[in-house]
């Protein structure tokens, strides 16, 4: 641990750090995709189209679809969070 750490003058701004995405507008830097895939969410029958965020091999964010199926684009409630889903503790890895 560093002494600014220590003192509580650490204010650990790189862990923090933003930038801006093409697809996702304003986002944490730890989220920033190296490429883009367009899907389909799995969670209902609805079938709303979306973009799921690559890095690393991995799914690490979600955009919206401006012309997908569904909620013009958007997601529903549970199809913010399926990029979480793809890396689930259990579940087959899936490589992007």
């Amino acid at each position: 641990m560093t002494i600014k750490r220590l003192l509580g003058l650490d204010t650990l701004a790189s862990d923090y750090a933003y930038g801006i995405d093409p697809e996702a507008g304003y986002i944490s830097e730890q989220r920033m995709a190296d490429s883009w895939v367009h899907t389909t969410c799995g969670y209902c029958s609805v079938g709303c189209g979306m973009l799921v965020g690559v890095r690393d091999g991995r799914a690490v964010t979600r955009a919206r679809q401006p012309r997908a199926s569904g909620q013009q684009g958007a997601p529903l409630p549970k199809g913010l969070s399926e990029h979480h889903t793809l890396d689930a503790e259990g579940r087959p890895a899936i490589r992007c």
